[in-house]
């Protein structure tokens, strides 16, 4: 997360304009890995979007609770995104992992519909964290303390979406598909196709050493560098 609406509002932008230049560019050279890049670009900074609407509406009103709701749909609709891009530009196909995306993501769409029902009932507001100013999004706050009798399992319920998230949306639509579209395709940026990967294994591994006390904080950062940062990493060609 970036840290107040201005440097979201700047983070947006930025991945807006690097998506449109990639798109562009990708069109013109008939370079699909750069239109790809470009989408994922786009749908990485909507999340920023959704922060400047929280930082803009700070007083816990219903704008900033279904804005913050609105971040899992977010991220589902990520997978999709991704997967249909990576299915028409590079006709990637294989019947049996169709048949397990299909599967899987039927099941994410069941966990966010469920998870988007319980957020219903809560009273949600996402502000910044008492470690640093960056804002903590509410919807997982609240799935991280859910506790089922005595026993807390929203941390269960919280990796589980994780899983299913890194498996099969972040980055770039799953390992295999990646895989075999740049290996098929005579555009190849190494840089590009490991940086989101290593981007997220650096956030896992702070997170553990820290005993995961500035999560939040963490995968916040994580985005906003992303949003940033990969736009213009893809526009390199390295």
């Amino acid at each position: 997360m970036c840290y107040n609406a201005t440097t979201s509002a700047t983070a947006f932008t930025i991945s807006v304009l690097c998506s449109i230049y990639l798109i562009y560019s990708g069109n013109k050279t008939h370079n699909n890995v750069d239109i790809f890049a470009g989408i994922a670009t786009f749908m990485i900074g909507l999340m920023q979007l959704l922060e400047y609407v929280l930082w803009k509406n700070q007083d816990c009103n219903w704008i900033n609770k279904y804005a913050s709701m609105s971040i899992p749909v977010v991220l589902y609709l990520q997978i999709i995104v991704f997967h249909i891009a990576n299915k028409y530009l590079y006709n990637a196909t294989s019947p049996t992992y169709d048949n397990v995306y299909i599967i899987m993501n039927i099941l994410f769409a069941i966990y966010v519909i469920c998870l988007l029902v319980w957020l219903s009932d809560q009273k949600l507001c996402s502000k910044p964290s008492a470690n640093s100013c960056r804002l903590v999004w509410a919807p997982f706050e609240k799935l991280l303390n859910y506790k089922y009798g005595s026993y807390n399992v929203g941390w269960v319920l919280l990796l589980l979406g994780f899983l299913f998230y890194i498996q099969f949306g972040i980055p770039l639509n799953g390992l295999f598909y990646l895989q075999r579209s740049f290996s098929v395709h005579k555009h190849n940026y190494p840089i590009r196709n490991i940086f989101p990967y290593i981007t997220i294994i650096a956030a896992l591994v702070y997170t553990i050493v820290t005993d995961g006390k500035r999560m939040s904080d963490t995968f916040g950062s994580m985005w906003c560098f992303l949003c940033v940062s990969y736009g213009i990493v893809s526009i390199m060609h390295i």
